[in-house]
């Protein structure tokens, strides 16, 4: 695809979020919570997460949209707020294909990210891949707790679908997936896998651990999502 035509379709995309993320802050619970300023430190994990995907520009782009499109709801509120909230109703239930998009590529380079983290950490034992799960899935569990339905299923489905394709992809051939994420040769985890790129028994805990530990809390954020935070 051509360079200029896949910024130009992040760009839609990022912006189709912001748009989303605005929306859930004015209809969410916290009806007090109303400015651009309190609802990115709301979603700072998603900021922290975007800020490692897209670049400098993409990013100040969309934090951009996201205060210009708070900025218009309210002014939209205060000219006739009872329109406003049917409106807004009616449009945080409209599917929203672009932003959907944008958040499937978000879940799968955080994912990626994640992996990259976990691959090239000197980690010795099982718990040392727990707490770097934990950490992962405490970032994604808090992003999806601040999404409307259905942003928060499109986000955790494909979370939990890409750690299953890494942890498929590490039991298959370790040392080819390292190769593909750009990390084979940098640092070296303890008893990782051996020279024809096979897991070893402590090396294949990252693959379960990844693959796994986002479910325990998978229901309580959809619940969350659904009937409140």
């Amino acid at each position: 695809m051509d360079a200029t035509l896949r910024s130009s379709q992040t760009s839609a995309q990022l912006d189709s979020l912001a748009r989303r993320l605005a929306d859930s802050l004015w209809i969410g619970v916290h009806t007090e919570v109303h400015t651009a300023d309190e609802g990115l430190a709301d979603q700072q994990h998603l900021i922290a997460a975007m800020r490692e995907i897209h670049s400098t520009p993409e990013l100040a782009a969309f934090v951009d949209s996201f205060r210009r499109y708070c900025d218009a709801l309210g002014q939209a509120r205060a000219a006739d707020g009872d329109a406003f909230s049917l409106a807004l109703l009616l449009r945080c239930q409209a599917e929203d294909a672009a932003a959907a998009r944008a958040l499937r590529h978000i879940a799968r380079e955080m994912v990626h990210l994640n992996w990259r983290r976990m691959l090239t950490a000197r980690i010795r034992t099982a718990a040392e891949v727990q707490a770097l799960s934990a950490a992962f899935t405490e970032q994604t569990v808090d992003i999806a707790g601040w999404l409307l339905q259905p942003d928060a299923a499109v986000f955790l489905e494909e979370i939990e679908a890409e750690r299953g394709v890494m942890s498929d992809e590490y039991a298959r051939d370790s040392r080819a997936l390292k190769q593909r994420l750009g990390v084979l040769g940098v640092g070296r985890q303890t008893a990782d896998a051996d020279h024809r790129g096979r897991a070893s028994v402590a090396g294949a805990v990252v693959g379960e651990v990844a693959r796994t530990s986002v479910r325990v809390t998978l229901w309580e954020v959809m619940r969350r999502a659904i009937f409140g935070r």
